[in-house]
């Protein structure tokens, strides 16, 4: 590759140099090269094509072997035409710089010359000007009669004049290679870049290839993003172009791309950076190292913009690689746990009084809950989309993929956070030096050790073991709903989750979020209509198919949206006026949520306990709420359809248990009730209260001779059945 001698600057400053037979040269010998690698890449393409392509060598050891030879055989593809761009546009280079000046040009000098040749030129034209002024005045005052004095001033006049031209022939000499520079950087300007983005994308995937080499053979990335860049020959020049332009470096671009970003979705994510503080964070967190990890979560939280949780939540989902049955472990969770213990290490203190108000919260505990904010809304956003498709819909087991990955790092963050938070409030404060030695997820539920300094134990390390498990039904919720402690906890995570949907609003929030995550911007639309009791615009529907979602096929033609945002608002509405009692039986009937128990580790000194069993608090639920699409389509239905909807079948008709229960010895709003359920009505979920809602589904089940399945055993198994295929 031939030395950077032009720069990327409009026109010439004091910078620039152009070396033109240098650089002619340059190109020539740089082609010669790129031709000469070209050669060697088909002889070795030619080779890997014979082996793999012959059917008669068959094992599963060879099969594995064949995906290795293809990928490089890829790479070999995608450097060739890598080089091929370069050779083309060193020729372009080559007949721009045939046609003019060649001479080497340097900005520093040509400029200085260029400012003493106008200023040279300026003084001789003045200092004629004046000689001929003077000369003038002589003859005006009739005290030369000879005339002498005044043609003595007219012949300097005439020598400034001389003096002048050679000024300005020197400056229109200069000027015509200044102007030659610039016309070359025009012409140039968009040379390299091809090859450029092309070359980010064979970096990762060398990189990635690398990595694929486990104990158990060659474990390739099949989804991985540069596949799509060098086999599919997705173009992402235009957003290469503009990250440089901005000043994000190649190598970052490339770093995003080994953990799955295209630039164009990392081009995204900087549009969606509010502040100076936004694009420091950014910058830092593409870096990819736990150094860069370090420098991010020194950035003050306070002055991060709210869309930077739905950022950092996205960037952690990709740094996780789960298998489709929801497992990860080892190299899979790596840079997540990488990732995370840095996040844990960020204990400066959080000032929020500066009027003396000694703080106790670290910018660890700001970004755990933005994390945990970022996650729940990617979740819900999720959700929202899974439940206005259906199942047999183009992208869709890609987005349920994509909810189920999500969801389980939602369990890990709300669940860390919950730990931390009590290891906080124990004795003097036990969270500190936290860090995790181990992370698995195993269907999708995450299990680590959290390490911690305890001052109750003398200042040694501790470490608790953590097991989350999923409450994939509300009645799997009942036993944490008679604990106080964790109603609150629970209605400070709904408080705290709405106002972040109110923060991301402000200032046209939800447009800037509109490329980068079009579900999380719907999410907000919606839940902005529940919270204002109004209808509105869903921002990110128009956005879907330019999006990822777009290149699974997803876009605002086959998303019923408005079916979701009803559901979705009747539960926010609904939520808002439940008591105690009555949100245990809205999550009992839709809910879902996750619990949590912790153990002592094994690592530990003899008799040091976990300190959660020194306090006998071992137990928790995560998180709770309707966040499953499978349950929101069927409220839906139901609410379209009636019960005929999802029962699978009827003792006696509908209509028929309608007419028993009118007939029979219930209270007028029993009736009412009674009917809509068995019929479905608009926001049913919304004007009905969970005591009526109860008292409708008991004399239906006592008038409808379910047998041995109930109604919401029933409902349960529809919504089930109308989720993954």
């Amino acid at each position: 590759m031939i030395e950077q001698t032009i720069k990327g600057d409009a026109a010439m400053d004091t910078g620039s140099i152009l070396k033109p037979n240098a650089l002619k040269s340059q190109c020539r010998s740089a082609i010669d090269i790129l031709q000469k690698n070209n050669n060697d890449f088909n002889t070795a393409k030619s080779s890997i094509t014979h082996f793999s392509g012959n059917d008669e060598i068959k094992s599963v050891s060879i099969d594995n072997l064949k995906q290795q030879l293809q990928d490089y055989l890829t790479v070999i593809e995608g450097m060739a035409a890598a080089n091929n761009a370069d050779i083309e546009d060193y020729r372009t280079l080559q007949e721009t710089l045939e046609g003019g000046n060649s001479e080497d040009l340097d900005g520093a000098a040509l400029l200085k010359r260029k400012a003493d040749c106008e200023q040279g030129k300026e003084e001789a034209e003045s200092a004629a000007a004046t000689c001929r002024w003077m000369a003038d005045v002589w003859r005006s005052t009739g005290k030369d009669p000879t005339q002498t004095m005044a043609f003595s001033l007219e012949i300097a006049a005439q020598g400034y004049d001389t003096e002048a031209s050679g000024w300005n022939s020197l400056l229109t000499d200069t000027q015509e290679k200044i102007d030659f520079y610039d016309s070359v950087e025009a012409s140039t300007a968009g040379l390299f870049l091809s090859s450029a983005a092309a070359r980010i994308a064979l970096g990762a995937a060398l990189s990635d290839i690398k990595g694929a080499f486990q104990e158990n053979g060659y474990s390739p990335n099949l989804g991985a993003v540069w596949r799509k860049a060098l086999t599919e020959k997705e173009n992402y020049d235009e957003f290469v172009r503009k990250l440089l332009a901005v000043g994000v470096a190649s190598e970052l671009i490339q770093n995003m791309m080994e953990i799955g970003y295209t630039p164009e979705d990392t081009w995204s994510a900087w549009k969606s950076c509010e502040t100076e503080e936004d694009k420091k964070f950014l910058i830092h967190l593409m870096d990819g190292t736990e150094a860069g990890y370090k420098a991010a979560f020194k950035v003050d939280p306070s002055l991060l913009s709210g869309k930077m949780a739905i950022v950092m939540a996205d960037y952690a989902a990709h740094l996780l690689v789960m298998d489709d049955e929801g497992n990860a472990q080892g190299r899979a969770v790596k840079r997540l746990r990488e990732f995370n213990n840095k996040l844990l290490e960020a204990e400066i203190y959080w000032i929020e009084d500066p009027e003396g108000y000694v703080p106790t919260r670290t910018y660890r505990d700001v970004y755990l809950e933005k994390m945990c904010l970022g996650a729940t809304a990617l979740v819900n956003g999720d959700a929202v989309l899974l439940a206005s498709m259906k199942p047999q819909d183009t992208g869709y087991q890609e987005l349920y993929r994509d909810y189920e990955k999500q969801m389980a790092l939602m369990n890990f963050w709300t669940t860390e956070n919950l730990i931390v938070k009590k290891l906080n409030g124990m004795f003097e404060g036990e969270a500190r030096d936290c860090r995790i030695t181990n992370l698995t997820f195993a269907n999708g539920e995450a299990a680590f050790s959290l390490k911690h300094m305890s001052l109750y134990y003398g200042s040694i390390d501790v470490t608790e073991e953590i097991n989350t498990n999923f409450l994939n039904s509300g009645n799997a919720l009942e036993h944490h709903f008679t604990q106080k402690e964790l109603k609150k906890a629970r209605e400070e995570q709904e408080q705290a989750f709405q106002n972040f949907m109110k923060t991301l609003a402000k200032d046209a929030g939800t447009l800037a979020l509109g490329t980068f995550a079009p579900e999380a911007a719907i999410l907000v639309s919606i839940v902005m209509m529940g919270v204002e009791g109004s209808a509105g615009t869903v921002n990110g529907l128009t956005s879907l198919a330019e999006t990822k979602f777009g290149k699974l096929g997803v876009g605002a033609a086959n998303i019923a949206i408005k079916d979701s945002i009803n559901g979705y608002i009747n539960f926010l509405n609904s939520t808002e006026k439940l008591n105690q009692a009555e949100t245990k039986v809205y999550l009992d009937w839709f809910g879902m949520g996750s619990e949590y128990k912790v153990t002592t580790g094994a690592g530990n000194r003899e008799g040091v306990e976990s300190m959660f069993e020194v306090l006998s608090d071992t137990k928790g639920l995560s998180f709770s709420g309707v966040y499953n699409p499978d349950v929101l389509r069927a409220m839906n239905v139901w609410e379209e359809q009636g019960m005929n909807g999802w029962v699978e079948s009827w003792e006696k008709s509908s209509s028929k248990v309608e007419q028993m229960i009118e007939d029979g010895d219930y209270s007028e709003t029993i009736k009412e009730d009674s009917k809509t359920l068995l019929h479905g009505g608009k926001d049913m979920f919304d004007k009905m209260s969970m005591e009526r809602f109860i008292d409708a589904i008991c004399a239906i089940e006592a008038e409808g001779d379910f047998g041995l399945e109930d109604v919401q055993t029933q409902f349960i198994k529809a919504a089930v059945a109308g989720g993954k295929s």
